[in-house]
């Protein structure tokens, strides 16, 4: 997919490439992978990078592989 473009989420191709791969890790919840795919959707991060240049909160999520872990979502 290349280099990632902070502010410029997936497009749908490369969602669904992803869904398809988280898909086939073990016990993948379609639960998550429904909604990784519309988080995926959107720009999160630039509100969070703006938040943390402010000095202000930013959620901590957990890190880690996004196709075992799409809890991860919406990072930034």
């Amino acid at each position: 997919m290349g280099l990632h473009v902070v502010g410029t989420p997936p497009d749908a191709a490369e969602r669904a490439d992803l869904i398809a791969a988280m898909a086939e890790v073990e016990g993948a919840d379609p639960a998550a992978l429904k909604r990784a795919e519309s988080l995926m959707a959107e720009d999160h991060e630039t509100a969070g990078l703006l938040r943390a240049l402010e000095g202000r909160f930013i959620r901590p999520v957990p890190g880690g592989d996004l196709l075992r872990s799409p809890q991860i979502l919406p990072t930034g």
